[in-house]
């Protein structure tokens, strides 16, 4: 089973590796944005958000030509075919993080201004998790309607998501008269040392970002084993 994980793990690496174009026009955007965006953090973001998508890219390449049987005549299972794609992902997040990091600390140095990195590490970890619950909705959706009909269907869920998000917390702020960030300051308000506060931070958006994905690893799961090609 390992070696199946690392073949179908090595495939996927093939097929980032063949978008070399692509993660050129990237990386030379991010540059740009590093110099033309007044904002320190959203070269990373950008790098981040383009980045993380190249995990869908390798769901539709498989569908190609009659893919998914090729690979289900080989060793592999269903099982280990969606465990690797979520290791696949996961990985995938962790190194968009960290070259958004990079990103947004060679902006700190080209713009001559201090690099907070409590600050930052809570937005790339926020990015992370948005970037995560993203894929945890696409990828099964992805599984059950195909590539192209799956991210027409995630894009509409999205767009919902964000309107629910902001919808919520304008009803919370405006009707209830709960604004989220000051009940946040009051929770860390009896922690003087700020570093402590974004490690707290960091951790909880990690913990549930790995939760979050957990729970779409056992519905793709169980869409692949019901999935008829």
């Amino acid at each position: 089973r390992k070696k199946v994980m690392k073949g179908l793990l090595i495939k996927d690496l093939t097929v980032i590796g063949k978008q070399k174009k692509f993660l050129v026009i990237v990386l030379l955007l991010a540059v740009f944005l590093t110099f033309g965006s007044e904002d320190t953090g959203f070269a990373g973001n950008y790098a981040m958000l383009v980045l993380t998508t190249l995990t869908l890219t390798t769901i539709s390449y498989d569908e190609m030509n009659g893919g998914m049987m090729f690979i289900f005549s080989l060793p592999a299972t269903r099982k280990t075919y969606v465990k690797a794609k979520y290791t696949f992902a996961f990985l995938n997040l962790l190194v968009a993080a960290t070259i958004g990091m990079l990103l947004s600390y060679v902006e700190t140095i080209f713009k001559k201004v201090p690099f907070q990195l409590g600050d930052t590490l809570t937005v790339i970890m926020g990015m992370m998790l948005v970037m995560g619950v993203m894929l945890s909705v696409a990828i099964p959706l992805e599984f059950k309607f195909g590539a192209e009909k799956g991210r027409m269907i995630v894009t509409a869920a999205m767009f919902g998501v964000a309107f629910v998000g902001i919808g919520g917390y304008k009803l919370l702020q405006e009707v209830f008269g709960i604004d989220l960030f000051s009940c946040l300051n009051k929770l860390f308000s009896g922690i003087e040392s700020e570093a402590l506060i974004s490690c707290i931070i960091v951790g909880g958006l990690f913990v549930l970002l790995v939760l979050i994905m957990f729970c779409s690893y056992l519905i793709a799961s169980n869409v692949m084993r019901k999935k008829e090609f």
